[in-house]
């Protein structure tokens, strides 16, 4: 899938991968795993007090495994709460899915490299609409039927 933004007079273009076929195994799991973020944590103070609220209904000797998901997604969302740049979820699913951008091969897939990438793909100028859209679409073209 190929994402054109104008940025001025400049085309900003984001080719990301669009056939599970083509996808590597490690890149629709940080995909996959990006999307758990997404759906799960959230990055607001919202999002914090529910997971607080909750943690404190599963403190129970038969919760304690509901208790320690709940844990790590409080920890996760504070952690990203509490960042210089907190990252977009968004931005970081499409990060592993990301072939090129601007013709700029996208083959880091480190943590590090995922963190560059998902900047990069903020930096082209991309609306939250457009956002919006490419992950739904890539969520679609991805599924494993």
């Amino acid at each position: 899938m190929t994402i054109e933004v104008k940025q001025g007079k400049q085309t900003n273009t984001i080719v990301l991968a669009d056939s599970i076929r083509e996808l590597s195994a490690n890149n629709y799991m940080l995909m996959q795993q990006a999307w758990a973020r997404e759906v799960g944590v959230g990055s607001d103070m919202y999002a914090q007090d529910g997971h607080l609220a909750r943690l404190g209904m599963f403190l129970s000797p038969e919760a304690l495994s509901s208790a320690r998901v709940e844990y790590t997604h409080t920890v996760m969302g504070f952690t990203n709460l509490t960042k210089e740049v907190p990252v977009n979820y968004r931005a970081a699913i499409l990060a592993p899915l990301a072939v090129s951008i601007n013709g700029v091969a996208q083959t880091d897939k480190s943590e590090a490299g995922l963190l560059a990438t998902a900047a990069a793909i903020l930096a082209t100028g991309l609306s939250q609409a457009q956002l919006i859209e490419a992950c739904e679409e890539s969520k679609k073209n991805l599924r494993l039927n």
